[in-house]
């Protein structure tokens, strides 16, 4: 034991200790003629884990959500659908690709997912649903939110395929009332927003009670797909919107979060020579890519706002976004990787100052592709590490980075 202090307070701040480190402390009083008291029992305290020059810290500010890596999550529809045709990801085949999808901690699974779950119907393709649910459970993903087929597809096959999801053990935390549903393809069977609300409302009460098949799944967060228009651009979207939202005013509609997806466009870059599109693709980037229009910067500075305006919710889920064509045109290359982190940091920035939370982003690519996976190499097409099957896209390094980052609140201790 070492005397630090003498005190006539009952009081005392202890200054120049250690950061992260546990420190014992006992108490003697004295009387006025000097005599000692026994010694308290000792107290045991930790100083905090103060940043050195040496950290990355993140701070954030505003009313959302603060940084966290449980938002980030994928969308099934390539993994699953294209299984069959070797295309897209291989799903539960590769032991290494089953740990890469662990290790970055992704929060949710969307399933099916995209324009497959408009065409969706588990009693003619079951297959899919089982390679969902091992893939799941291999990848440790416990949660999903389930894009129900309002297009094409019936209450009982919603209810049919839910249930088989929680049977599995894992855990429904939503439902997407369809996907894109204000798309040309779908409005020969839903050309308005009263024919949407209609069927919507009708799967959605079912969902919650059952129906009499089928159990049903009671306080069921639902969110409904919205288009991804603002100031005044899409005068389509615009009115979709604004119908969409007076409905849901009127309580036609209940649901919790509405729906945007984010694609950047990469203007006019295909070109059967690699080597061009790639240079047009950058090119493009870097002219308005990183802070224009398109960009997830510009993105989740206006777009939270805007449906805050619009929508009476407190919740948006962002269940695909990506860069559209990105992979054909980037390969597996840096750019494509930086572009990821980029709106990655970009969806936590927006996500902070923002009052509307999105508490779901799923990614559409992927981490793994077996028709996209190249490097530039003077021009060629070189594979990247496609010996067991699969071959990790440079996004998921963006991913695996971002889990490390957001899990503990910073890096390099």
């Amino acid at each position: 034991s070492v005397p630090i202090a003498a005190s006539t307070d009952t009081t005392h701040t202890d200054t120049g200790l250690n950061a992260n480190t546990t420190y014992s402390y006992r108490v003697s009083a004295q009387d006025a003629s000097g005599n000692m008291s026994t010694y308290s029992s000792a107290l045991l305290t930790t100083t905090e884990n103060v940043a050195t020059a040496y950290d990355i810290v993140i701070t954030t500010s505003g009313s959302g959500s603060s940084i966290n890596s449980g938002v980030f999550g994928l969308s099934m529809a390539r993994a699953v659908k294209f299984k069959a045709v070797g295309l897209g990801i291989y799903v539960n085949e590769s032991n290494s690709a089953e740990a890469m999808y662990a290790n970055v901690n992704l929060s949710t699974l969307r399933f099916p997912g995209g324009t497959v779950a408009m065409a969706y119907d588990p009693f003619n393709d079951y297959g899919e649903l089982v390679r969902f649910i091992d893939f799941a459970q291999d990848t440790n993903v416990n949660d999903v939110i389930y894009v129900s087929n309002l297009y094409s597809g019936t209450i009982d096959q919603t209810l049919y395929t839910m249930n088989e999801i929680r049977n599995a053990g894992l855990t429904i935390v939503g439902v997407e009332l369809g996907n894109e549903i204000h798309l040309n393809a779908y409005r020969d069977l839903i050309p308005t927003v009263a024919d949407y609300v209609s069927v919507a409302e009708a799967f959605r009460s079912a969902i919650e009670t059952g129906n009499g098949t089928y159990s049903g799944f009671p306080g069921m967060k639902f969110g409904v797909p919205v288009g991804p228009s603002y100031k005044d651009s899409h005068a389509f979207l615009e009115s979709w919107n604004a119908s969409l939202s007076s409905a849901m005013s009127a309580g036609q509609l209940d649901v919790d979060a509405v729906i945007p997806h984010y694609y950047r466009q990469t203007q006019y870059c295909h070109s059967s020579n690699i080597a061009s599109a790639f240079e047009c693709a950058v090119n493009d980037m870097k002219s308005n890519g990183w802070s224009g229009e398109q960009s997830m910067e510009f993105y989740m500075k206006y777009m939270p706002d805007y449906y805050e305006d619009v929508f009476d919710v407190n919740e948006m889920w962002v269940t695909e976004w990506a860069v559209k064509d990105a992979h054909d045109l980037y390969g597996n290359t840096l750019w494509d990787g930086q572009h990821a982190f980029k709106q990655l940091l970009e969806f936590w920035r927006g996500n902070a100052d923002s009052s509307i939370d999105v508490t779901h982003a799923h990614f559409q690519i992927g981490f793994s592709s077996l028709t996209n996976g190249w490097i530039m190499t003077e021009g060629a097409e070189t594979p990247l590490e496609a010996s067991d099957g699969f071959q990790k896209s440079t996004a998921y390094y963006a991913f695996d980075f971002a889990d490390d980052f957001a899990s503990g609140g910073k890096i390099l201790n």
